[in-house]
């Protein structure tokens, strides 16, 4: 898997190029991506709020099927809501418009909203293997997870995992990141783990349509959002078949994480220390 030279300042030139690479790889790992300051603030806001008890436990699902389910995930998050957000939020928020609206030149995905949450894992904290879909609703096209972990180490646990089918693993970059590399819904009741389709490929003629049966669920939506949801979709179980095809990415500071949603199963390993994102899809109207 490639990790892609570090964005020197979000550019529009870098948030192109960040749509390219995904419509060619499904898949895009960047490093330094928002100044360190920027990130600093987003980490000092969510310890804040974890420690005002603000955070929430995650659950799975939605309005009446939403369940916390401590064997599925054990994290604590905060939606955000760009009527109440900081400055820091608003910046983050403002660039991430920035990169929808890049993504749709590019991809014709017909991405329409951001939606997503501050995420944070205390020690020992997991989230088993899914998709980042709701069954029914393929609504969900693009995640983009953003780390807010200062001097994270391999020790320090935590890797997202990302399963990998090797028909479709990102060929190597010439001039690779020298750094070392290693979040959202489901259910008991383990699934197959479905293999990934194949990335989309730039064009106007492009139409990601999602798989309805590869579409799990969850946690809940902002407060406003009180329609109807879908039946949420069960984790999925490791497959012995897995290994040696999945990526561990360690969540550091300032690292963006951007893959198609439904094409990558993956999992948060349990980790050692407090670990914090900010994770959020784009969509697509339903």
């Amino acid at each position: 898997m490639t990790i892609d030279p570090p964005v020197r300042g979000v550019t529009a030139d870098a948030l192109s190029a960040i749509a390219l690479t995904l419509g060619e790889r499904g898949l895009v790992i960047r490093d330094d991506f928002l100044p360190r300051e920027l990130i600093a603030q987003l980490a000092e806001e969510a310890r804040g709020l974890q420690n005002a008890g603000e955070l929430r436990a995650a659950g799975i699902g939605r309005g009446r099927q939403f369940q916390a389910n401590r064997a599925i995930r054990t994290d604590h998050i905060q939606w955000l809501d760009p009527d109440t957000a900081t400055p820091a939020q608003r910046h983050y928020l403002d660039i991430l418009e920035e990169l929808r609206q890049a993504i749709n030149r590019t991809l014709f995905l017909g991405l329409f909203e951001f939606e997503g949450h501050l995420a944070v894992y205390p020690p020992g904290a997991f989230y088993r293997k899914h998709l980042d879909q709701f069954q029914g609703s393929g609504q969900r096209l693009v995640t983009v997870i953003l780390y807010l972990n200062p001097d994270w180490r391999e020790a320090d646990g935590g890797q997202l995992r990302l399963y990998l089918d090797p028909e479709h693993e990102p060929e190597p970059d010439p001039d690779p990141d020298p750094d070392p590399d290693p979040d959202p819904g489901q259910d008991p009741d383990p699934d197959p783990d479905p293999k990934p389709k194949p990335k989309p490929k730039p064009g106007p003629e492009h139409k990601h349509e999602p798989q309805p049966e590869r579409e799990p669920s969850h946690e809940p939506g902002p407060e406003p959002k009180t329609e109807p949801d879908p039946e949420p979709r069960p984790a999925l179980d490791s497959d012995p078949a897995d290994a040696g095809r999945h990526q561990d990415l360690l969540p550091l500071a300032g690292r963006l994480v951007c893959f198609l949603s439904g094409d990558f199963p993956h999992e948060v390993l349990p980790a050692r220390r407090e670990r914090l994102s900010i994770t959020g899809w784009f969509k697509k109207r339903d």
